[in-house]
Parts: C-alpha cells; structure tokens; sequence
C-alpha cells in the first residue's frame, strides 16, 4: 500500500513519507531555508498523532502559533 502511495503522491507533486520522524527531519530542514513568514496545514485522522509533528516544527523553531 506504501508504495502506491508514493506513486499518487508523485504524480500530484508531493511527498509520501513512511514514517513521521522523515517527515519532521525533511520539513524542518525545508523551513529552514524560507523567510518571512509560513503557514502550514497539518491534516491527519487522530490515530496518525499529527500533533507530534506540530510539536516539534514549534520547539524547532521557537515561534508560530496554534490555530
């Protein structure tokens, strides 16, 4: 199933990430490269804890709010 996820993701010019420490490790590298300000959706069922990702991109960067 991973993989045909990846397949959809490319073809919409996105990511497909196996596990949340890539994806946190990736976005924090990107973030660190774009100035001025960002705002990022971060969607996800409650089972995929997506809240982790939100926690750490803020402890990372030390600023942003909850919305």
């Amino acid at each position: 199933m991973a993989n045909s996820r990846s397949h959809a993701s490319e073809a919409f010019g996105s990511k497909h990430f196996s596990a949340q420490d890539k994806l946190i490790v990736a976005l924090q590298q990107h973030l660190k490269d774009v100035e001025g300000n960002v705002t990022i959706l971060v969607k996800g069922s409650r089972s995929a804890a997506m809240e982790r990702v939100v926690d750490s991109l803020l402890n990372a960067f030390g600023r942003g709010e909850l919305v």
